[in-house]
């Protein structure tokens, strides 16, 4: 299980999100849950990232913000 580490930036986002779309707290908690359990789920759509070295294991996951893909990036 990975550690999500909510910053300020995420948390401001996730508010405003959910007073735009109260019905989407739940859909959002599981999706949180599902990242925390399982990154790598096919329905979460994540991809690699680049490490320099192999070996490296990602620990903690820092949430940023909040969006779509293209609102994100």
């Amino acid at each position: 299980m990975k550690t999500l580490v909510w910053g300020s930036s995420f948390k401001r986002a996730l508010k405003k999100t959910l007073r735009r779309h109260p019905d989407w707290r739940k859909r959002i908690s599981d999706t949180l849950d599902r990242l925390a359990t399982d990154p790598t789920n096919p329905r979460l759509e994540t991809h690699k990232l680049f490490v320099r070295n192999p070996q490296t294991r990602v620990e903690e996951i820092l949430l940023i913000d909040i969006g779509k893909h293209d609102e994100v990036y």
